[in-house]
């Protein structure tokens, strides 16, 4: 996952505070491990109710369907001494509903040097993380405007992502849609991202573009 740069979020960081395996885990076993936790799942809950909270629509009864989840691994996991994860960010995919709109959540887990969070991540199939997702939307809002469709004040809602070209090669460019609600109203936009040529994996730039001719209305 790119990182574009680095500015404090306006998101929700969980410590998930779970037994960690043993060295006898395999480290894709040790993600198995950790998510079978129940203090993992209510991570993801809390994650996955604090996304919903933020809506202008503030639906406060969510289901979510664990027997279908998913989990894409974006930095395989490394493992200290004893056994425990030391870095990894996977990607927990669970499908759910909120006063009856069906969403794919995401939330994002990251280990850094044996610490843990839980970031939310807008539902979808959205490769962006959720620092990258953060800028998107003042480009997204300044498209917006120029469209001349979005009302002084308004608050963008981001309420489904797609890959419609589907899911990038590592530091590729990639192209998402992203229904967003902006008042009442919504729309869907392509969102076209291009990292930079040169740094490392969760440290290069990423370049966001988003053209008003993009802009469309969803219904």
């Amino acid at each position: 996952m790119s990182i574009n740069r680095r500015r404090d979020l306006v998101l929700i960081a969980l410590a998930v505070m779970i037994t960690m395996p043993t060295l006898a885990e395999a480290p894709v076993g040790a993600i198995e491990f950790i998510r079978k936790n129940p203090g993992y799942r209510h991570a993801i809950e809390s994650t996955v109710q604090g996304y919903e909270s933020s809506l202008r629509t503030r639906c406060a009864n969510v289901e979510l369907d664990w027997d279908s989840t998913k989990v894409h691994v974006a930095l395989q996991p490394t493992l200290d001494a004893q056994g425990h994860i030391e870095n990894s960010v996977w990607v927990e995919t669970v499908p759910g509903s909120a006063c009856g709109q069906h969403r794919q959540y995401n939330a994002v887990v990251v280990f850094h040097h044996g610490q843990s969070s839980v970031l939310p991540s807008y539902p979808g199939e959205s490769e962006s993380n959720p620092i990258l997702q953060q800028d998107t939307i003042s480009y997204l809002r300044s498209a917006l405007m120029i469209k001349g469709v979005l009302p002084k004040g308004c608050h963008i809602d981001v309420l489904e992502t797609q890959l419609p070209n589907g899911r990038p090669q590592q530091r590729s460019p990639w192209s998402e849609r992203w229904r967003v609600d902006a008042c009442g109203k919504q729309y869907w936009t392509k969102v076209d991202y291009v990292p930079h040529a040169t740094g490392t994996t969760g440290t290069t730039g990423t370049t966001i573009n988003v053209s008003p001719k993009d802009i469309t209305s969803a219904k």
